[in-house]
C-alpha cells in the first residue's frame, strides 16, 4: 500500500504524472476521434465535455481523494480526469480538420476507388462525376441471367438495386463519350457513383452517412433508404406514366432513367437507398437540409459545410476537356436559376421525379422544399412564384 511518504517523493510524482498523461492521451484521443468523426456521438457527449472542462482541478483532486483515499491511484486518476477533456477537444478538432480534407474534387475517382480506373476511366475526376461529365449515365457492363435489356443496359431485375452489382458494373463500364467533353444527366447512376466514393472515403454506406451526418443532426425528416417501420407514413405515388409513376393498366411502376421499370410503391424501392431516385421524406425535412446550405452551412448550431465549400459547389462548372460548361449543373447541385429565369442567380438545389423540388437561395437566406405523391402536379412552380412575389412586395 502506498504511504503518505511515498506520495511526497519526487520520483513518485514523475511516475504519477507520466501515468496520468498516458491514460489521458489514450482515453482523450479515442473520444476525440469519435466525436470528430461522428456527429451523433459529438452531440451526445458535447454537454458532458463542456461540464468537464469547467470543473476546477482542485475539485477533481479532492473528489478523487474522497472516493479513493490518499492513494497513488487517486493521484493518477485526478490528474488524468483533469487532462482528458483538453485532449478530447484538441483531437476532436484535428479529426474534423482531417475529415474536411478527405476528398479532393480534382483527384481522379480511382484515387479513392481503384477499380474505377478500368476501361479508360483512370483520369475521370470527382469533379467530372459531380457535374455529370463522366459519360456513365448507364452501366454498360451490367449483365445477368433473366434480364431486361433497354438502351444497351442488361440487368437481372432482382439485381436492380444490389449495390455491389451496380458499382462493380460501373467500375468495369467504358464511358459512352470522352469524359469531360460534354455533359448529360446521370440520373440512374449518379447515386451509385457518388455513394461508392463516399463509402470508399468514409467507410459508411450513403444512406447511413446521410442519416448520421445530415438528417439526424438537423432533425430533418428525410431518408435515402426507408425501413419498413416507416411504410405507414409513405404516400402512394400516382399519376401519368410519362411523369414517372403509374402505368395505365394500374400497375405502379416507374421507368427509372429510361431503362428498367421498377415499382415505386414497393418495399424493394423504398429500401433501395440508391442515392438518386429513392429518397423519401417530408417537405419540411427537405427544406431543413437546404436551410443549412442557404445559411452559410449551418442551421440551429449544426454546421454541415463551410460557406466556401457551398459557394464552390454552386458555381458553373467548365467542361474538363472542351469549351463550354456543364450548363445547369454545379458540383452535384442543379443551378436552378439557369433552367428557370424567374429564380434569382445563385439559387441551387435539385428537382425530383414528378415535380418535387429542394432549393437554397443564399442571397435571401431562404430554403424551399416541395414533395407530392401526385406526379406531374407542377405545384412547386406556382408556390415559388408566389414566394418570390411576396419577397419583392
Amino acid at each position: 500500500m502506498t504511504s503518505e511518504r511515498d506520495l511526497a517523493r519526487p520520483d513518485a510524482d514523475v511516475r504519477r504524472v507520466a501515468a496520468a498523461f498516458a491514460i489521458a492521451m489514450g482515453i482523450g484521443a479515442g473520444l476525440g476521434i469519435l466525436m470528430g468523426r461522428r456527429r451523433w456521438i459529438d452531440a451526445g457527449l458535447d454537454g458532458i465535455l463542456v461540464l468537464a472542462l469547467n470543473i476546477p482541478a482542485l475539485v477533481t483532486a479532492i473528489l478523487c481523494y474522497i472516493w479513493l483515499g490518499l492513494t497513488e491511484a487517486a493521484a493518477i486518476t485526478a490528474v488524468a480526469l483533469n487532462k482528458i477533456p483538453t485532449v478530447v477537444v484538441t483531437v476532436r478538432e484535428g479529426a474534423r480538420a482531417v475529415d474536411q480534407g478527405l476528398l479532393d474534387v480534382d483527384e481522379p475517382v480511382a484515387t479513392y476507388w481503384p477499380e474505377f480506373a478500368q476501361a479508360g476511366k483512370d483520369m475521370i475526376t470527382v469533379r467530372m462525376v459531380l457535374s455529370h461529365q463522366a459519360g456513365l449515365k448507364r452501366a454498360t457492363a451490367l449483365d445477368g441471367g433473366s434480364s431486361v435489356v433497354v438502351s444497351g443496359m442488361v440487368i437481372a431485375p432482382e439485381k436492380r438495386f444490389d449495390w455491389e452489382t451496380v458499382t462493380d458494373a460501373l467500375a468495369r463500364s467504358a464511358p459512352a463519350w470522352e469524359p469531360g467533353t460534354r455533359w448529360e444527366y446521370h440520373g440512374p447512376t449518379f447515386g451509385y457513383l457518388v455513394g461508392e466514393i463516399v463509402r470508399r472515403v468514409d467507410g459508411r454506406a450513403l444512406d447511413v452517412f446521410f442519416r448520421e451526418e445530415i438528417a439526424e443532426p438537423l432533425s430533418a425528416d428525410f431518408m435515402i433508404a426507408v425501413g419498413p417501420e416507416h411504410d405507414h407514413r409513405c404516400a402512394e405515388a400516382v399519376g401519368d406514366e410519362t411523369m414517372g409513376a403509374v402505368r395505365p393498366d394500374g400497375d405502379h411502376w416507374m421507368q427509372n432513367g429510361g431503362f428498367v421499370w421498377v415499382n415505386v410503391n414497393s418495399r424493394v424501392w423504398r429500401a433501395a437507398g440508391d442515392g438518386a431516385s429513392t429518397g423519401l421524406g417530408s417537405a419540411d425535412g427537405l427544406a431543413r437540409v437546404y436551410a443549412a446550405l442557404a445559411n452559410g452551412g449551418e442551421l440551429e448550431g449544426v454546421r454541415l459545410l463551410g460557406s466556401e465549400t457551398i459557394a464552390a459547389a454552386s458555381e458553373e462548372q467548365p467542361l474538363a476537356h472542351a469549351d463550354g460548361t456543364a450548363e445547369e449543373f454545379g458540383l452535384g447541385y442543379a443551378l436552378l436559376w439557369k433552367d428557370n429565369p424567374e429564380l434569382p442567380v445563385g439559387s441551387f438545389g435539385h428537382p425530383g421525379a414528378g415535380g418535387s423540388l429542394g432549393l437554397a437561395d443564399p442571397a435571401q437566406r431562404l430554403s424551399f422544399g416541395y414533395v407530392m405523391n401526385q406526379m406531374g402536379s407542377n405545384g412547386a412552380t406556382h408556390l415559388l412564384r408566389a414566394l418570390y412575389r411576396s419577397l419583392a412586395a
